[in-house]
């Protein structure tokens, strides 16, 4: 994000407000946000581009005991 008058980074929708972005910067627009996981950040769906919202996880599962709470849920 640019920096504000006061050098913190900018809220974005400020941004295009008060005219921060450099002519030569491309933003692409959207028509809505979605959720697709494994799809690119911005895709086509229903006739328009959409916004995915969806961010791979970080989480590695391994091997180890069960918490309490997937043990008390599992035969649900």
């Amino acid at each position: 994000m640019p920096p504000d008058d006061a050098g913190h980074p900018m809220d974005p929708q400020h941004i295009f407000l008060d005219g921060r972005l450099d002519p030569t910067d491309v933003v692409d627009k959207v028509d809505g946000v979605s959720f697709l996981p494994g799809a690119n950040e911005i895709f086509a769906e229903d006739g328009g581009d959409k916004l995915n919202m969806w961010t791979p996880t970080d989480v590695i599962a391994a091997p180890g005991r069960r918490s309490a709470l997937s043990r008390s849920t599992s035969g649900i």
